[in-house]
Parts: C-alpha cells; sequence; structure tokens
C-alpha cells in the first residue's frame, strides 16, 4: 500500500504512528486465524520551494501576485499549499510603491510671433500649463510650466538732441541733423 504525507504530518496505521519516509510492516491475523503481513510504503511530498520576487507598482495601483493584490511596500510573505495541502512553495514579494511625480519646470520664453515647443506640444500664447506624463515606471507624472510670449514686437525708443551740423551714431549708424529727422 502507498501513501504520501507532508513533511512534518503523521498518520496512524494499524495503531503505528508512522511520520517518516519509509516503509512500515504490520503483522496482523485475517479472520479466519491466519497470519497476514501488510507493508505501508511512506513517502513525503517535495520539500517547498523558496520563491522570491521583485516587484513594482504605482500608488493606487495595486501589483498582483499569487492572484493577490498588494498596494503596500515592503516584504509581502506567501505560503503556498499543494493540493494535499502541504506547503509547496515560500514565496516573498519585495514590492517597491511609486509615488505620483509632480513638478514645475523653469519658465519658458518665445519671442513675439514664434512658438514655444515643450515635450512634443507646441504653444503659442502665454500662460500656466500642464503635461500629464508617464515616468520610468509608467506612473503618473505631471509637469507645470510658465510661457511667455510677447502679444507685441519688443520696441525701444530713445530721445537724442543734437544741433545742427553734429551727428550721433545709434545702434551702430551715424545720424546727421540736416539729413533726417529723428
Amino acid at each position: 500500500m502507498d501513501s504520501t504525507i507532508c513533511k512534518g504530518s503523521y498518520i496512524l496505521w494499524n495503531d503505528l504512528h508512522c511520520d517518516e519516509a519509509k516503509d512500515y510492516v504490520a503483522h496482523l491475523t485475517t479472520a479466519a486465524g491466519c497470519d497476514s503481513i501488510v507493508t505501508l510504503h511512506l513517502k513525503h511530498y517535495a520539500d517547498p520551494k523558496e520563491e522570491s520576487k521583485d516587484g513594482g507598482t504605482c500608488k493606487g495601483t495595486p501589483y498582483i501576485w499569487h492572484d493577490q493584490p498588494y498596494s503596500e511596500a515592503g516584504v509581502h510573505k506567501l505560503t503556498l499549499k499543494n493540493k494535499a495541502g502541504c506547503d509547496s512553495v515560500y514565496a516573498t514579494l519585495n514590492l517597491t510603491v511609486y509615488e505620483p511625480i509632480e513638478t514645475t519646470d523653469e519658465e519658458g520664453f518665445a519671442c513675439y510671433g514664434k512658438e514655444f515647443k515643450w515635450n512634443d506640444e507646441t504653444y503659442t500664447t502665454s500662460g500656466t500649463y500642464t503635461q500629464h506624463l508617464k515616468t520610468v515606471h509608467g506612473c503618473d507624472s505631471t509637469v507645470t510650466r510658465k510661457i511667455t510670449i510677447p502679444t507685441k514686437p519688443a520696441t525701444s525708443s530713445e530721445s537724442q538732441t543734437i544741433f545742427k551740423g553734429t551727428s550721433f551714431t545709434w545702434n551702430g549708424k551715424t545720424y546727421d541733423a540736416t539729413e533726417q529727422r529723428l
């Protein structure tokens, strides 16, 4: 007769306490008074395996491991059983939970009539803009940036008084009071 049990457990067989993986022999007497020898071939299920896994998930999204959801960072231990109810796997999950990232980029500028490009987006007016991106772990990332684009060209003026017969230089060009009115 063959039987398999979990390590650390036992069975009672013909008044024998059987817990080791070996053959047990019972000497019995039949109803007719004859001697009978019965042998039990006792085996143990295999030793449990050890399994370790590193995992990561975004905050708010559970990590599924062995059909169980995990949302807390840290070390999680699990003992899996075989169909006979014996420990078959001692499993360890080292879980990292990644936080969403919210940042503010430095201010962006563009000249009048130009566009400002930022992360494959094009902006043509001033404002504070937010982009929703993904981190290297696939988690949400929000980036905000203030962009300034003037609504009219930049101008400058300067006043200069000159006397007839004199000149002055402005932006590399010389002006003479007899030639032009400025």
